[in-house]
């Protein structure tokens, strides 16, 4: 799904993006859990599409030089974990990397209309069929 979408928008995608836990930065107690974004989507150059591995060192370059990030969850169904899943996923990025993410988005195969209302009221992208 990440590969479809990124194809579809362009940029760089890094996949399964650490946050928290205890090998990071020393913001979390030995007990919190690591956890990781599905994708975090950094603006290029035109037609530049790529899905890559997470590298800590590429990671923070990218910050610095490429923008605000859109935080990306991508499950085949949007239902309310997945929901979850983005909110506080953004919460611990932005305490983690001290950057706000521009946009928050589920990638899913189905949707559900009631879960699709309450993401737009949140300001999250909901892309279907991916």
């Amino acid at each position: 799904m990440l590969w479809r979408y990124c194809n579809r928008v362009g940029g760089q995608v890094y996949a399964e993006v650490p946050l928290a836990g205890p090998k990071g930065p020393a913001l979390w107690s030995s007990n919190s859990t690591t956890r990781r974004l599905d994708g975090v989507r950094f603006a290029a150059p035109d037609r530049h599409r790529q899905v890559r591995p997470f590298d800590k060192r590429a990671f923070v370059a990218s910050l610095s030089s490429s923008g605000t990030p859109w935080l990306i969850e991508a499950k085949v169904k949007l239902n309310r974990p997945v929901i979850g899943q983005i909110i506080v996923g953004a919460d611990l990025f932005e305490k983690q990397y001290g950057v706000k993410p521009a946009k928050l988005i589920i990638l899913c195969r189905t949707g559900d209309d009631a879960l699709e209302w309450a993401c737009k009221k949140r300001g999250i992208e909901v892309e279907k069929d991916c």
